[in-house]
């Protein structure tokens, strides 16, 4: 039935049941619109489309992630905010409703009760007069909720239901009915605070100074510094948070329909969830750690992508981890590619599984962890369920009305067990310096009492650890005695044994020493770093709703170089101060006596097997002090021992070297036989022998190039012709030499 239709004949019905004001159907001005319509917390005001969105969200079955779809993302907010607004208000619709017997008349409606608060708490905003006429898409998408009927029930009783409502009012004495709500769900916000945008700028897309250019364009002027308030048509950026913005526009669509924001240059969120990651910021700064960063928990996509901000402009970061994001590992991935983020890993795995054989915190400096918490102290519920996705869930138990006591143990011991769990895992492990603890939470089982109790636990379990290990070396060094055979043990052995015997019977063992257990295993709780230099109580983490703890080792450990040589200087390797103490020194040599004792404790336990007997001369050669060593060790009094024998041999009885070096000579003859190699890599070369003397240079007289003429030799050619003969072959040749000898002694014969 047509809304016209069923409102007409609802007034023929209850003709006498008409209020005082007049509610024919009159053209509105859109003063009159303003004046009945709602505004939500956000200062936002619906229409009846956001009414069966609303609807269709009350039907979802999922109530963590449901799967209702929007056009965009302010009509979601207004729709969340709508939701949120008639749970806040549901214990006094249902007062309402009870008190009419509204369930009992009309038994149809009993499990859309839901539907039935939302209609009835817009009936109540709209001063009970008839709703404006619908449109089409209005009346298509109301008719597939079936709203009709539940709003001609309602319309029905208008007239009782105005009156119950303003007999609870009167009853309680409150001028609204936003004072009969519980303290926890009522407005933290004055009006003028409800008006304000707050947003970070995406530094992955654009710069501060040019979102501040674009705000300007749209007649928006920045704040004065000698004035802190806003007014309308002004903006500033936050004193604590970097890149943050807050702004004061006329009306909430001139920001929200800016290129800006739909380009994700300027990101819409609440500034309370953003405090934690600039904290965690600003000490990894202060701490000048190197290496990855770690988020327990995907508490909200938005700030997971501010955090990343805030870390891309600090060069010691490698990467951003964030673990916990489950089946929303994808949309999360999604969310960052839009906005280009580039620096983040998410990962679905919970970060209290973990196993310790998993690389992926191996180097992890620092942790934020942000696990599961009641949420109590939350001043934007609507922000929180739309950063989670549209958590409708969230809204539903945060608007639960006993949410102001304070809870047993056991109805939050599954949010306790994942707290203790998430602490448990950042502080086991070593290269983890420090956990920013974060909490939205005003119960102390949640806050304070956890942290104090896990360091107090972890700091005892270091302490066993390090009593362990001292009793195992005792264990290892009364072992190592040898203990005599029965038969060569004499009388006074066996007299101290027995004494030894009954003793451990009657008394019982002696204390061992004070464990010192390193400052770098022990934890403690730091101050949280002062983000507004100048102005120390410029941050009231009470009134933000937000709780933050900051657990970190007593001694941080960085392993950058002037870390390395600071851990030099204390253990005398660059020599001694002129001021340092005799107990200082003492207490290093006595230090170095223990090392080399264990060390040689450690040799000697191994001489039964050959293993054994080759790593104790292999720690003796180690270990064994050199003249260099002693001359350079500031621990004990320098005593420098004989010259070894090669030292002897190069050097005279004055200290001075027999055989003066050049090392010149050294590096040419070097250089010459490298150079040799490189030409002719597959000749084998003679192994390099240096010379030890330094040669005299022989200076060469240059000798005058002669031409010379070269002596002339006449020459003669000789012919010899032999006519055939009968001799026999063997006489050939001997006629030959004949004839040869003949020659010879004919040319060269002496005269």
């Amino acid at each position: 039935m047509p809304p016209a239709e069923w409102l007409q004949k609802a007034d023929e019905e209850s003709d006498a049941k008409r209020p005082r004001r007049s509610c024919s159907h009159l053209v509105r001005d859109d003063s009159y619109y303003i004046r009945r319509s709602i505004q939500s917390v956000g200062g936002l005001l619906w229409s009846a489309a956001d009414i069966a969105m609303a609807a269709r969200l009350f039907s979802s079955t999922n109530t963590r992630h449901p799967t209702v779809v929007f056009a965009e993302e302010e009509e979601k907010r207004r729709v969340f905010t709508l939701v949120y607004d008639v749970l806040r208000y549901k214990s006094i619709l249902n007062k309402a409703l009870s008190d009419l017997h509204f369930f009992k008349k009309h038994p149809q409606f009993q499990e859309r009760y839901q539907h039935v608060w939302l209609l009835f708490f817009d009936l109540y905003k709209r001063d009970f007069s008839p709703r404006d006429a619908l449109d089409a898409k209005e009346e298509t998408e109301f008719q597939e909720q079936g709203l009709f009927e539940i709003e001609i029930a309602l319309w029905n009783t208008r007239v009782r239901l105005a009156a119950t409502v303003a007999r609870l009012r009167i009853k309680n004495g409150a001028h609204s009915l936003s004072m009969l709500i519980p303290q926890h769900l009522q407005q933290k916000k004055s009006t003028l605070e409800e008006a304000i945008i707050t947003g970070w700028v995406n530094g992955f897309r654009n710069s501060v100074k040019d979102v501040c250019k674009a705000v300007e364009n749209v007649s928006i002027s920045s704040l004065p510094k000698n004035e802190d308030d806003l007014h309308p048509m002004t903006y500033k950026t936050d004193h604590l948070l970097p890149r943050f913005i807050h702004i004061m526009p006329s009306s909430r669509e001139d920001i929200v329909h800016l290129p800006i924001v739909l380009n994700h240059h300027l990101i819409l969120q609440e500034r309370t969830f953003c405090i934690g990651p600039a904290v965690m910021a600003q000490l990894l700064k202060d701490f000048a750690l190197t290496g990855i960063v770690a988020q327990t928990h995907v508490n909200s996509i938005v700030t997971m992508a501010y955090f990343a901000n805030l870390l891309v402009n600090n060069e010691k970061i490698e990467k951003l981890h964030v673990f916990g994001a489950g089946k929303k590992r994808d949309a999360c991935i999604q969310y960052l590619k839009h906005l280009g983020v580039n620096n983040t890993e998410v990962h679905e795995d919970n970060f209290a599984d973990l196993s310790p054989d998993n690389h992926v915190l191996n180097n992890v400096i620092g942790v934020l962890a942000t696990p599961p918490n009641t949420n109590s102290s939350v001043i934007d519920p609507v922000d929180l369920a739309l950063a989670r996705g549209g958590d409708l869930e969230l809204l539903h138990q945060l608007t639960v009305e006993d949410l102001s006591r304070i809870p047993s143990r056991e109805e939050i011991e599954h949010l306790l067990t994942e707290q203790q769990e998430t602490l448990r895992r950042a502080m086991s492990k070593p290269q983890i310096q420090f956990i920013v603890y974060e909490t939205h939470s005003r119960f102390e089982s949640e806050n304070s009492e956890m942290t104090n109790v896990l360091i107090e636990e972890l700091n005892t379990y270091a302490r066993d650890m390090h009593l362990e290990e001292l009793k195992k070396s005792q264990g290892e060094k009364q072992s190592e005695q040898p203990e005599k055979p029965e038969g060569e043990q004499t009388a006074e052995d066996k007299e101290t044994l027995e004494k030894e015997k009954s003793i451990e019977h009657e008394e019982p063992p002696a204390p061992l020493p004070n464990i010192v257990v390193p400052l770098s295993d022990l934890f403690e709780l730091g101050t949280l770093p002062n983000l507004c230099p100048g102005n120390e109580k410029c941050l009231n983490l009470q009134s933000e709703g937000v709780y933050l703890a900051l657990i970190k080792r007593k001694e941080i450990t960085r392993l950058d170089p002037k870390y390395m040589i600071k851990m030099a200087e204390s253990r005398g390797l660059f020599g001694r101060s002129e001021g340092s103490k005799q107990k200082q020194q003492s207490g290093q040599s006595s230090k170095a006596k223990a090392t080399l004792a264990a060390l040689q404790n450690r040799s000697d336990s191994l001489n039964d097997s050959k293993k054994g007997n080759k790593i104790k001369v292999e720690m003796e050669r180690i270990a064994a002090p050199t003249r260099s060593s002693f001359l350079k060790d500031s621990r004990t009094p320098v005593h420098v021992p004989d010259p070894c024998p090669r030292h002897a041999y190069h050097l005279s009885q004055d200290g001075k070297p027999k055989v003066k070096y050049n090392p010149r000579v050294w590096w040419k003859e070097l250089s010459i036989y490298l150079l040799t190699y490189l030409s002719n890599p597959d000749v084998e070369l003679p192994p390099l022998k240096l010379t030890r003397i330094k040669k005299r240079k022989i200076k060469l007289r240059k000798i005058k190039k002669r031409i010379r003429t070269p002596f002339p030799v006449s020459v003669n050619y000789l012919e010899f012709h032999s006519e055939e003969s009968d001799l026999p072959p063997d006489s050939h040749f001997t006629s030959l030499s004949s004839i040869m000898c003949s020659f010879e002694s004919k040319n060269f014969s002496a005269p």
